[in-house]
This record gives structure tokens, sequence and C-alpha cells, in this order.
């Protein structure tokens, strides 16, 4: 979510492009609690890195850094639309997956990029049959465009090379 809501245009210009490199070098931010210095799970930075390498190998350092520049509450705003519905802490950890989240919300969201930036709806049932096969009622499928098209498209370009390439 921190890497959608940094490519999605603001203001007419996305925060990144997936031209954009990240740095990926120590980090340490001030917190209410202390100072907070997020770390890669190999405990090592990387320097500059692409933004595509920083999602796909889970740097902790670059995303965070990402983050700190979009603004937590900016990336709370677009998961929220997305349709995650659990509380989201408005910390500078949330972009490394501080909150709680059901799965079904997570599936919702990504789904959400998946179909372009459009939002469905949950619901159970679509159609009620007789015994017969004859429909009884249509519950019409309802969507919401919640994302422009082409963050969405950038976003799914970097899931798939998750999936492809990184952890």
């Amino acid at each position: 979510f921190a890497y959608a809501a940094a490519l999605e245009p603001r203001g007419g210009a996305p925060t990144i492009t997936l031209a954009n490199l990240l740095d990926d070098s120590p980090l340490e931010i001030s917190t209410p609690s202390g100072p907070w210095r997020p770390e890669n799970y190999d405990k090592e930075s990387h320097g500059m890195v692409t933004v595509r390498h920083a999602l796909e190998r889970s740097l902790n350092i670059a995303t965070a850094r990402l983050a700190r520049d979009v603004g937590s509450r900016r990336i709370a705003d677009l998961a929220r639309r997305a349709g995650i519905q659990s509380p989201l802490p408005v910390v500078p950890s949330l972009a490394l997956g501080v909150a709680s989240v059901a799965p079904i919300e997570i599936a919702r969201a990504y789904a959400t990029f998946a179909s372009g930036g459009i939002r469905p709806e949950l619901q159970s049932i679509e159609d009620l049959i007789d015994a017969e096969g004859r429909t009884l009622d249509r519950r019409k499928l309802r969507f919401e465009r919640v994302m422009d098209a082409g963050t969405a498209y950038l976003v799914t370009s970097l899931l798939e090379g998750v999936a492809d390439r990184g952890t």
C-alpha cells in the first residue's frame, strides 16, 4: 500500500515512478516512543535500489524511507479505499505491516489492484435459484472505482515481480 500511495498521482504527479531509485541505507525515524531504526531481514543495507527491487526483495529500510516521504495517513487512506476496514495505526511502521488485518480484507484490497482500481463489494450470494434451476432473485454485482487505473496496473506489475523473482 505504501508503494501504491507513492505511485498514485496526487496533485498532478506521483511521489515516485518505477524509474526512481530508493535509498536503502540505514535510517532512523523519531517517534514519540523513541527512535525507530528499521532493518532488512538480512541485516544489511543495499544502497540505492530500484523501486521494483525494493519491493521484490522486501527491503524494509527503503520501504520505510518511502513511507516517510509519502506519509502514513496517505498510505492508510489508500488501504481503506482498497477495502481494508480493520484499524490502521498511523505510524511509520504501517508500511511494513504492523497492522492486523483479516485475510478477506487483504484479498479484497489485492482484488482492487487486479481489477484496475475498481474495488469489488463483498457479497455471499449472487443468484437465488429454485430446484428447477429458475432464477428467483438476482443480485447485481457492485463495484466502485477507488484508485487510478494506471496506479493499479503498476502495483499489479510490481506484485507479479514479487511472485516471480522476490520474497
